[in-house]
């Protein structure tokens, strides 16, 4: 695999560097569009997943290194990155004396940073090294820009977009077009194997993304004469926003984009700097989504519509239950289906990727579900209107019957076999039996555990019947087993697209969002299911752990008393044993909050009432301990810790847990080698235990 230097985005640096996870990153990102003031490093701070400063090195200094080799040891790069301190680094030098060890090797042995940090600097500092001596004197960046953007061969937005095609894709095959052999002749890209790729990975960092952009706007000025014929540069802060959020929104769909533009020209408003998103969501729902038949795209969109609802081409039932497919999904993968080239001839989908979606978001607002199940009613044909193909009568065994009552049955049998017989309700019917059988056999795999099999069951029933959100549902938690988080999240909407009053459903999606570290969109999942349901216990529960991680804490406590006072009048119900589980958690989430708001001795008596009902109940034994260090009963709090380490049922990552609390325990006290070998014993059983480890530097710091 060709190695490549890795520059900006932030995140990516970090993520490569083995500093975040991919589900921290993604965190990050999707922050970041409701934190738009705060730089990306700094949200990833605040959450306390890296330093500022670490973010800082790698936004600003790591940058200079691939313009300028700076040959400095590894352990000076890791002082500028925040990731060692000095006392560290000598600490390793001394060590690296006694063992003959690499520096980078006695650092990972001590558990100050990980191995994959230490390949990431190795990996590229020697890689800019190698570029830094093969391309002094040899590259000319001003030929490969004037070769691209004045070739006489090809038109240079073509060749730009081709490029934009290989930079991010790392690699694509060759088709042997034009395109491509200027490219390779241009020195910027190179051919092997039937792949194009970067010539050499420092060009990545040179021609990124940011030049292509800016080149592309100045090859296609379409964006500055839309600026100027619609006046948006005198109604917007930031025009170009404005039409980022056009597109967002239409897809570039040229006549909903021009209606959208005259709309802004027209409308008596300014748009400020950040308020883009709002203020055009805002006019795209008053002037074209709502009452959409009477709007300005009326006569557009009515025409998408009459183009599914009259086809010719396909039957338009069929292509509305293949639109619905798409419409609840999000997006489905292509294939040669008459329907969906049918739609794509219609407009109303796009092919991206080898994957079909709605093409824009108007069409997927206006065309929605109420939508497409008013369209479906209309096309269904009356009853009466069925025609039943008449066929030779079948014969029967014919038994003497008594009774009018059973000549009654014997005419309702022979009906059913007629009806059978014509094709009409016969393979609907065994369809249906096999759906219940294959729902009631994954139900009971799910209720064992037996994730993957029961996923399996579930998804032949959503084969038959892709409209079954009970389905939908207890798949969603088969993958929530699997601990498929975003696949349960996209299962779980999947139930409320077709049943939006089902609680659980938005309770099933809140917890996926909930293990995605997405709090907020988790909270308004709960909130939707109590508002179906606000008597249901298990919803303010969840909704507690959310508001928590958020510390929102008087929300928090709110959502806490609410389940306590529904949960004490339910003590005597048949299934107590539950009601006392979810009164635990609750008092273990009220010690939690009281445990931020810094209130230790309310903090403990909530604890001590969550022990009350399962007295080893760890969660609740953490924070009490917790509490008691807090409080400065540094003894008690170890003894708590004691008692918890002698038991023999914990696991691994448990015991790691309470060694990591014993630790912190003993450094607060003063007691820094009790404390210090404590949070050793932590990482010993859990390597990948961040917090410890910089727990550990603390205390030694302290000492």
């Amino acid at each position: 695999m060709v190695k490549t230097l890795i520059v900006k985005p932030l995140g990516l640096v970090l993520q490569k560097a083995g500093l975040i996870s991919d589900e921290q990153l993604a965190t990050a990102l999707q922050e970041k569009t409701r934190l738009s003031n705060l730089k990306i490093g700094e949200i990833m701070a605040i959450r306390g997943w890296v330093k500022l400063e670490t973010a800082n090195f790698f936004a600003e200094k790591w940058p200079q290194l691939l313009n300028q080799f700076q040959d400095k040891p590894l352990g000076q790069h890791f002082k500028e990155a925040a990731l060692l301190s000095e006392y560290q680094i000598n600490d390793i030098l001394q060590q690296q004396q006694r063992t003959g060890l690499k520096f980078g090797s006695v650092a990972v042995l001590n558990g100050l940073v990980s191995q994959s940090t230490v390949d990431f600097f190795l990996e590229q500092l020697e890689l800019i090294h190698n570029i830094d001596s093969e391309l002094e004197g040899t590259v000319n960046i001003n030929y490969i820009e004037n070769y691209l953007l004045k070739n006489q061969k090809c038109d240079p937005v073509d060749l730009l977009e081709l490029y934009q095609q290989i930079w991010q894709q790392q690699e694509i095959n060759s088709i042997g077009s034009e395109e491509e052999k200027e490219l390779v002749d241009s020195g910027l890209i190179t051919i092997s194997k039937g792949k194009l790729k970067l010539a050499n990975p420092i060009y990545r960092s040179i021609f990124n993304q940011s030049w292509i952009d800016r080149e592309l706007d100045i090859l296609q000025p379409y964006g500055r004469i839309r600026l100027k014929i619609f006046g948006i540069e005198t109604k917007a802060s930031s025009p170009y926003q404005v039409l980022q959020e056009v597109r967002t929104w239409t897809g570039n769909q040229p006549f909903l984009s021009q209606k959208l533009y005259q709309i802004i020209r027209n409308g008596d408003f300014f748009i400020a700097e950040g308020k883009e998103a709002q203020i055009i969501g805002e006019l795209v729902q008053i002037h074209i989504i709502d009452d959409w038949q009477h709007k300005s795209a009326a006569k557009h969109l009515q025409q998408l519509s009459d183009r599914l609802t009259q086809n010719k081409q396909c039957a338009p039932l069929a292509l509305l239950k293949t639109y619905k497919k798409i419409w609840l999904r999000g997006e489905l993968l292509a294939d040669e289906s008459l329907e969906q080239a049918e739609l794509l001839d219609i407009g109303l989908i796009k092919r991206e990727n080898n994957k079909v979606a709605v093409a824009n978001r108007i069409y997927q607002s206006v065309f929605n579900q109420s939508w497409i199940e008013e369209q479906s009613v209309q096309l269904i044909p009356p009853i009466g209107s069925i025609k039943i193909i008449e066929k030779e009568p079948i014969s029967l065994i014919k038994y003497p019957f008594k009774h009018k009552k059973t000549s009654k049955m014997l005419r309702i049998i022979l009906v059913w076999l007629a009806l059978i017989s014509a094709g009409v309700i016969g393979i609907n019917f065994w369809l249906k039996i096999r759906e219940e059988r294959l729902f009631q056999a994954a139900t009971i795999r799910l209720q064992r555990h037996e994730y993957e099999m029961a996923l399996a069951n579930y998804n032949q029933v959503l084969q038959i019947d892709n409209e079954n959100y009970q389905a939908w549902h207890n798949r969603g938690y088969a993958l929530g087993g699997l601990r498929q988080y975003q696949e349960m999240l996209q299962s779980c909407s999947s139930a409320t697209a077709i049943q939006p009053d089902a609680k659980d459903s938005w309770n099933c999606q809140g917890e996926a969002l909930y293990y995605l570290d997405r709090y907020e969109e988790a909270v308004t999942a709960f909130d939707q299911a109590i508002a179906l349901d606000a008597q249901e216990s298990s919803f303010w529960l969840n909704k507690s752990d959310s508001l928590l991680k958020l510390q929102q804490i008087p929300a928090a406590l709110e959502a806490i008393n609410n389940v306590i006072a529904l949960l004490e009048t339910r003590k005597s119900e048949h299934n107590s044993e539950r009601v006392k589980a979810d009164l635990q958690k609750a008092w273990n989430n009220r010690g939690q909050a009281m445990l931020q708001k810094q209130e230790y001795n309310q903090a403990i008596d909530a604890f001590k009432q969550a022990l009350s009902y399962d007295r080893d109940y760890l969660p609740a034994q953490w924070g009490k301990a917790q509490a008691l260090q807090k409080l400065g009963h540094y003894l008690e709090a170890k003894i708590e810790l004691d008692l918890i380490l002698e038991r023999r049922d914990l696991s691994n990552s448990q015991k790691s847990v309470t060694w990591f609390y014993q630790g912190l325990n003993w450094c607060e006290s003063g007691d820094v080698a009790s404390g210090v070998k404590a949070l050793a014993m932590a990482i010993e059983l859990d390597p990948n235990y961040e917090e410890a480890k910089t727990a550990k530097v603390k205390c030694l710091e302290s000492e």
